[in-house]
C-alpha cells in the first residue's frame, strides 16, 4: 500500500527541464502528454519530458498534502503524493513512486541500485502495521516524527479504496505518539 504521509525527496527542477527540453527537440513529432507507461519507464528523457508537460496540472489536481507538494514517479513521470516504501525514511525522505508502480511490484531507483526489492521491503513490513513519519493537526501544523511511529492497523477495516478512516488513524497516531514521548 503506497500511503503519503510524508514529504518527498526533493526533485532537480532544472535538470530535468533541461533533460526534457533536450528529448522534446529530439522528439518534435511526438505528443508527449500521449507517451505509453512503457515508453517513459524505459526513457528518462521521455519520463522528465512528460512530467514537465503535465506537472502544473497534476499539481493543480493534487493540490498539496499536509503542506507537502507532489513529486514524479521515479520511473513513469507521474506526479503523485506517493512513494517507494523501500526507502529508509530515517536516512532521509522518500522517493516519489506511484501506486501504478508500486502495485506492479517496482521500487525506486536508489532503492533498486542499492540491491533491495519490492518483496525484500514488503516482507519487513507488518501488513497490519502503518509507518508514520509526520502528520498534520487540526490546526494545519505538520508535525514529523524521528524515527518514524509503528501504529497498528490490523484490526481497522481499510475503506472499499483500501485506505483507513483518517480519524481512527489520527487517535492511534496521537496515541501512540504520547505513549513514545512518555516512555522517552
Amino acid at each position: 500500500m503506497a500511503f503519503s504521509m510524508t514529504a518527498l525527496a526533493p526533485v532537480n527542477l532544472s535538470a530535468m527541464e533541461a533533460k526534457a527540453k533536450q528529448w522534446i527537440r529530439d522528439h518534435p513529432s511526438v505528443i508527449v502528454k500521449d507517451l505509453s507507461r512503457a515508453r517513459r519507464i524505459a526513457d528518462e528523457g521521455a519520463r522528465a519530458a512528460f512530467a514537465v508537460i503535465t506537472r502544473r496540472g497534476s499539481k493543480q489536481a493534487l493540490g498539496t498534502l499536509n503542506g507537502n507538494s507532489p513529486s514524479p514517479c521515479t520511473w513513469r513521470g507521474l506526479w503523485s503524493h506517493c512513494f517507494c516504501e523501500s526507502c529508509d525514511v530515517r536516512a532521509g525522505p522518500p522517493v516519489g513512486l506511484c501506486m501504478a508502480c508500486d502495485g506492479d511490484r517496482m521500487i525506486c531507483k536508489p532503492c533498486k541500485e542499492a540491491g533491495r526489492s519490492w518483496e525484500q521491503s514488503h516482507a519487513e513490513h507488518d501488513q497490519h502495521m502503518m509507518e508514520v513519519s509526520g502528520y498534520t493537526t487540526d490546526d494545519g501544523m505538520f508535525h514529523r516524527v524521528v524515527p518514524p511511529l509503528q501504529i497498528p492497523v490490523g484490526d481497522l477495516t481499510p475503506n472499499v479504496d483500501g485506505e483507513y478512516d483518517m480519524t481512527e488513524v489520527m487517535e492511534r497516531i496521537l496515541s501512540e505518539r504520547a505513549r513514545a514521548t512518555s516512555t522517552s
